[in-house]
């Protein structure tokens, strides 16, 4: 049987794949938590899903994620989260959005992120700390994550 986390961790990685013209190289990098994978060697994401098929969708992060979470961000200058919205639609974001809605505190053993969004719509995203201003869309893995890996180069 496959795992939940395997299918839905799997399409946030196949619409990373599809995603680029140019070839990925993707490999766990944590291996005592799931989730957690290293993208052309410099970048690093942790992926999140919920299984539920409406909004809002609500990431739970506990302290030993937040911990490593923290320390990719510093080994690699940045730590994407992939946000898995059921089957809705897949987001990520970068370190500097999470810094606005998560508080590094470490004064409470997890962190929340929400994410809602009418049909068709872009995402509202919100933490245990804060909201974001600007709205997320579904193709911000795309944005974000082919800014980073290939420097501007051009998407499918």
């Amino acid at each position: 049987m496959i795992a939940y986390n395997s299918k839905y961790i799997g399409s946030a990685i196949i619409s990373i794949i599809d995603s680029f013209n140019e070839g990925i190289k993707i490999k766990r990098i944590v291996d005592e938590k799931s989730g957690f994978y290293l993208l052309n060697e410099k970048i690093p994401i942790l992926c999140k899903y919920s299984k539920k098929r409406t909004n809002p969708w609500t990431f739970t992060i506990n302290k030993n994620v937040l911990d490593i979470y923290i320390s990719l961000v510093k080994e690699y200058n940045e730590c994407f989260i992939v946000l898995i919205c059921g089957i809705d639609g897949i987001i990520s974001l970068e370190y500097s959005d999470v810094s606005k809605i998560i508080k590094f505190d470490y004064f409470k053993k997890q962190k929340r992120i929400s994410a809602t969004r009418k049909l068709g719509k872009m995402y509202l995203i919100s933490g245990s700390d804060g909201k974001l201003k600007n709205k997320v869309s579904q193709k911000s893995i795309i944005e974000n994550l082919g800014k980073k890996l290939f420097s501007g180069s051009i998407f499918v």
